[in-house]
């Protein structure tokens, strides 16, 4: 009955909102008033009934919170004559608009698996059909609308807005820029109020991980800015220069201070990360900011804390707002473009400073373990696999010193997961000019085919892997694997080392990783866990592949013996200090101090073998 009077609510509302329209365009200021002031109790209602269904979905407070957004707002207009147009088009509307497509996902969508399954599938059909067929060719009142988000921390949004005035060139009209004063309490609507823009959104109550899209935004590409970065020299027209360098590229992130970002996006600074550095930011971005092609590196995710998207692909409703308390939204759309053909970039020639943590500081939602977990949970259920370890990031880029990038390469990627160590081979050998690369993918995880369907020339179903690598009839000069060794194996590690070696060319090499049971960090992991994640996703469970069983036996192999170990040492130091300490007398009949120490540390350890 609540789903019913919800929606019955929804369509008066609607209706009374477009003839609302009307009355504004007309003037007619006592109709619209008296229409207006029957929304806002019809809106109260949506709200009472809202909050019954709380808990129904993931999303049901933000529905509530959308309801008050828009009573807040319609209290506005009537309090501020002066700011009725701006008041109405861009917070009434809006929240109407979230209210509406929120409702819809829990009532039509997420009311069961099957509806469910057919909206994933029927969205992924539509960003696919983009990237396989020419869109249409829309037209844009700009090209390019800059959004920026701010829940207090004033000081830095002044700081960011001064930046994007300083650096960015409004005086062809053809870049807008859209303030979103996200419920902050600290005098940002007063300055937003203030400066000389347009389109400013003030709501009440932070929604996180909500942005404005069309009819709002009405750019070609929407560049989504947060409060706590400073725009540099020539960021802007560089990053534009990058999406709009291939037609499949979806999304472009600048790079910025290594230290407030993850995922390797950053890039070292010789100055302090503090907000009186801005001179000396201004000055390193000047000399960096170059547009250079050979800097830019496909990924599999970005965490965008600038970003440049295409509009018509952002649009369609590919962020999902099940993720309430905003961790993994990013690994989820980027999930969505990697599964579709979209190509997300690096532009690593373009520096942005991120003073990092301040547009959610404030929030509690995104400040404890247990949202991050419920929120990882939220991403496991919908694709069926983990969002960080299915990354298949495992520092391939240790490995690069030893690799010798040729041209025509042939390339062999073992289980990739989601591609990350192999897109981040595949740019070194392009930075080598080395970028036609034939690559083909052996996915042992089916799990993971749709990943790999765009990013590799062919994609080998390889449920045995052993078996599948024994029919491979071409060589390759380099074979890699994103899964560590005792994943794929289920027989002897050795055998299969053997056959991959087989099919390497004269000179190839074949790198494999392999995981340490014995570090620090799987030790306190299996202990702390029991070998189970919290939500009951089936752990990463012990095959009785010992890593320095492993290198004894390679020690005794006639040919195998001749390999390189890349070593990627524990960066818990004060942790392996501790454990060090305590298991080093237990096991002195087994291990010298020294080994001990050594064994803690290596989390784990890459070897390269090459042909002769």
């Amino acid at each position: 009955m609540g789903t019913l009077k919800i929606s019955n609510r929804l369509e008066v509302c609607e209706e009374a909102l477009l003839f609302s329209r009307e009355l504004l365009e007309k003037g007619k200021s006592a109709e619209l008033i008296s229409l207006l002031q029957d929304v806002r109790v019809l809106t109260s209602s949506m709200a009472e009934e809202m909050r019954k269904e709380e808990g129904k979905s993931t999303i049901s407070h933000n529905i509530v919170l959308c309801c008050l957004n828009m009573e807040n707002s319609l209290e506005r207009f009537f309090s501020m004559p002066n700011k009725r147009r701006q008041v109405f088009y861009y917070e009434i509307l809006e929240s109407f608009r979230r209210i509406k497509h929120l409702a819809y996902l829990q009532n039509e969508v997420l009311s069961n698996t099957e509806t469910l399954e057919n909206y994933q599938k029927q969205l992924m059909q539509k960003v696919e059909n983009a990237h396989t067929h020419c869109l249409e060719n829309l037209e844009y009142k700009y090209r390019a609308s800059i959004v920026i988000h701010a829940y207090n921390k004033l000081e830095y949004t002044k700081r960011a807005i001064e930046s994007i005035f300083k650096y960015t060139d409004f005086s062809k009209g053809d870049i807008e820029l859209i303030t979103v004063n996200n419920g902050s309490t600290d005098g940002t609507e007063e300055y937003f109020d203030s400066l000389p823009h347009e389109k400013k959104l003030n709501f009440k109550h932070n929604m996180l991980g909500v942005s404005v899209t069309p009819p709002i935004c009405e750019g070609k590409y929407f560049v989504g800015f947060s409060n706590d970065v400073i725009a540099t020299p020539h960021w802007l027209e560089q990053l534009l220069f990058c999406i709009e360098s291939s037609p499949d590229i979806a999304e472009v992130v600048p790079t910025c201070n290594e230290e407030s970002i993850t995922s390797y996006q950053g890039i070292p600074v010789p100055y302090p990360n503090s907000i009186s550095s801005l001179k000396e930011i201004e000055g390193f971005a000047k000399s960096y900011n170059k547009i250079d092609s050979m800097m830019w590196e496909d990924r599999v995710l970005l965490m965008p804390f600038v970003s440049v998207w295409r509009n018509d692909i952002l649009s369609m409703d590919i962020v999902d707002p099940s993720y309430t308390k905003i961790q993994f939204v990013d690994d989820d759309f980027s999930t969505v473009l990697r599964r579709t053909g979209w190509r997300q970039v690096l532009a690593k020639d373009t520096f942005l400073h991120h003073f990092g943590s301040i547009t959610l500081g404030d929030s509690k939602e995104v400040s404890n373990q247990n949202s991050l977990d419920e929120m990882r949970k939220v991403y496991f259920d919908k694709w069926g696999v983990d969002a960080w370890e299915s990354r298949g990031m495992l520092g391939i880029e240790h490995t690069f010193q030893w690799i010798s990038p040729k041209k025509e390469s042939r390339i062999l990627w073992i289980e990739p997961k989601f591609g990350a160590d192999f897109l981040s081979m595949r740019n070194y050998y392009r930075k080598n000019g080395c970028g036609d690369v034939k690559a083909d993918a052996m996915v042992v995880d089916s799990r993971y085919l749709p990943d790999a369907k765009y990013s590799f020339d062919r994609c080998i179903p390889a449920e045995d892997l052993l078996q599948a690598v024994s029919e491979v009839q071409e060589g390759y000069d380099l074979i890699g694997m994103s899964a560590c060794l005792h994943e794929v194996v289920d027989g002897s590690a050795i055998a299969l080392l053997e056959k991959l070696y087989e099919i390497l060319n004269p000179g190839g090499q074949l790198l494999v990783p392999v995981k340490n049971w014995n570090s620090a960090s799987c030790l306190k992991e299996m202990i702390a866990s029991g070998g189970v994640h919290p939500w009951g996703c089936p752990a990463d469970t012990f095959k009785g592949l010992s890593m320095w069983g492993l290198l004894e036996a390679l020690a005794q192999h006639k040919y195998l013996k001749n390999y390189s170990r890349f070593i990627l040492t524990e960066s818990d130091k004060k942790l392996c200090r501790s454990m060090h300490s305590k298991l080093a007398k237990m096991f002195s009949d087994v291990y010298d101090s020294d080994t001990f120490e050594t064994i803690l540390q290596v989390n784990m350890m890459w070897l390269g073998f090459q042909k002769n």
